[in-house]
């Protein structure tokens, strides 16, 4: 079987890829590949789940908690879950993960020296300026945006992601190119289109063409079916 939804470089230093719903122990509605602990599932099957993609990667894995939040931590080893928003190492023996189900899960490596990062995004986050927050990671790791590749994973799309005005403008506020209107013709956000031009603009070599969460079945999705499972976006160095 075929665990990853999707792979690739990032860059020549690098490697990412992310999982779907598929592979893993977990029963219904978590099924089957859910690699967090705190949405309900039993944890025998998360912590099978978690051994399932740590074989499928030659690092040990250094999984984070979202908070939701612009916290930041650097990874020297493998240890307990982090809770934070962005992980960032230059370490080559370690490999850090991301959990989603509709936010944004963000992949980077600098293409000239061994530096590696990955962030979660949601809406709060995008509001109190995580993206900002990364950029200020790079200048203080002396990495050169233009020379970051970038991908980002499976998120759910602007068509289906309703949210009041308030928020709409408070996002927009930050990231403008986010505001949206979605099928039905309410305000929307599109948190990938934002995210992309923010860091574009910067310079980096960017990746968006993951599918969304909301409307592929074989992805998680809070928004699209409540009570679920967190899909994991993971990147190593080579």
């Amino acid at each position: 079987m075929n665990f990853w939804l999707s792979q690739g470089d990032l860059g020549k230093n690098a490697k990412f890829a992310f999982s779907g719903r598929a592979g893993g122990v977990s029963p219904p509605p978590y099924d089957s590949l859910n690699i967090a602990n705190w949405v309900g599932d039993v944890d025998e099957n998360v912590f099978r789940n978690l051994a399932i993609l740590q074989s499928l990667v030659p690092a040990p894995i250094h999984f984070m908690r979202p908070e939701h939040s612009t916290k930041s931590i650097e990874v020297f080893d493998k240890t307990l879950p982090s809770s934070a928003d962005i992980l960032f190492t230059r370490s080559s023996n370690i490999a850090l993960a991301a959990p989603s189900a509709d936010c944004v899960s963000v992949v980077a490596a600098s293409q000239e020296s061994e530096f590696l990062l990955v962030a979660h995004i949601g809406w709060r986050g995008a509001v109190q300026k995580i993206t900002h927050v990364i950029s200020s990671i790079f200048d203080q790791q002396e990495i050169n945006p233009l020379k970051v590749s970038m991908s980002l994973g499976p998120a759910i799309s602007g068509r289906y992601y309703e949210v009041g005005e308030e928020i709409q403008t408070q996002v927009a506020a930050v990231l403008p190119e986010s505001r949206t209107t979605t099928h039905l013709g309410r305000p929307g956000l599109d948190l990938r289109a934002g995210i992309a031009h923010y860091f574009k603009n910067l310079g980096c070599e960017l990746l968006n063409d993951q599918p969304c969460t909301f409307s592929d079945q074989r992805l998680f999705s809070h928004r699209g079916d409540g009570v679920t499972g967190r899909q994991a976006a993971v990147a190593w160095l080579k």
